[in-house]
């Protein structure tokens, strides 16, 4: 069993926790699909019939960053990871007045010419009927989606938080909230490096939001190599971290389960050159007076002017890896129970 020296809980113990309902070889291992689709939410045929046999599907957040290094599109090579880890691929975008999940070959080409989309937010919701456009979920705002339709493995870049200024006001990503109140396995990058990290941990705690690193004792900072703030629960193999999920949708509050992924190695960004550029940045930003939902792009969009391709590295290489894992949890998930991934 491993130990962890704040006596918090750990996962070895998460996982002794057993339910007879769960491995009872007489229960069916169905998804329970919601009890009405809306005309606003268009499922793609391949995506729905996953779902209705419980097979492994992956959602996955549409790149709101450039993070296309090759000639093929970002989206295009998340789709194939997800299908080379086994899972039906089901990017989630926003298009005239309708949210799709799953999308034809056709339908996505239109998408990448249409360009960068916008942000759209859970709140923007009430405004679809409205909506004229091509527009990407927030990583909250796709796990939130994924959830209401029966996805229950989702990969997304990295999550929001709470943003280290103006400290006169509190600036708390909406993301937070929909991880806490949909249930799901979301496969990230950890927490974005330009929020205020421990501030960010004690309201997921607060919230109930549980949050395991993937072969890590630290929590990775989406585009750096884990810092020196410990996690309270590991994962090493997918059968371990595939109970993990389970056992947190059984038992635990309905919140999510957030899977802290490391950057793969060799396309980090060293923290020693992106912590001061974050702070002139922030300088920038600050005297801007850019908040809320504008703060983010904001910051991100002037990180891509300074760090160029080696941030669109450094993304690609994130998102990859995670909707390779997602896709392999989404697998493993589906196993029988004793099964080994």
């Amino acid at each position: 069993m491993r130990t962890d020296t704040r006596g918090g809980l750990i996962l070895s113990d998460l996982l002794r926790v057993r339910c007879t309902k769960q491995h009872h070889p007489s229960v069916k291992r169905t998804m329970k699909l919601p009890a009405r689709r809306t005309e606003r939410i268009r499922i793609s045929p391949d995506v729905d019939a996953a779902i209705r046999k419980s097979a492994p599907v992956v959602a996955f957040e549409w790149p709101k960053e450039e993070a296309s290094t090759r000639k093929i599109h970002i989206a295009r090579e998340l789709e194939a990871a997800i299908v080379e880890g086994g899972a039906i691929p089901a990017p989630i975008v926003v298009v005239d007045e309708q949210v799709r999940i799953g999308l034809s070959s056709a339908q996505i080409d239109e998408l990448i010419r249409s360009g960068r989309p916008k942000k759209f937010q859970a709140t923007d919701l009430h405004t679809l009927s409205s909506f004229d456009g091509f527009a990407a979920p927030t990583a909250g705002a796709t796990h939130m989606l994924a959830s209401k339709v029966g996805i229950g493995t989702v990969a997304v870049g990295a999550i929001g938080g709470v943003h280290r200024l103006p400290k006169e006001l509190l600036d708390v990503s909406s993301d937070i909230f929909l991880f806490s109140r949909y249930s799901g396995c979301v496969v990230c990058s950890g927490v974005k490096p330009f929020l205020d990290i421990p501030n960010t941990l004690e309201m997921l705690e607060a919230l109930c939001v549980s949050l395991v690193g993937w072969q890590t004792n630290y929590l990775p900072t989406y585009w750096s190599s884990p810092g020196s703030i410990r996690l309270r629960s590991r994962s090493d193999n997918l059968a371990e971290l595939a109970r993990c999920a389970s056992t947190q949708d059984l038992l635990g509050s309905g919140s999510a389960l957030l899977v802290a992924n490391p950057v793969p190695k060799g396309a980090e960004i060293a923290n020693s050159i992106l912590a001061p550029l974050i702070e002139e940045v922030e300088r920038e930003v600050s005297e801007s007076q850019a908040l809320g939902r504008d703060l983010t792009p904001r910051i991100v969009a002037r990180l891509e002017d300074s760090l160029g391709g080696v941030l669109r590295k450094a993304s690609r290489a994130l998102l990859l890896s995670n909707a390779t894992l997602a896709a392999q949890l989404a697998v493993a998930r589906c196993l029988p129970s004793g099964s080994t991934a």
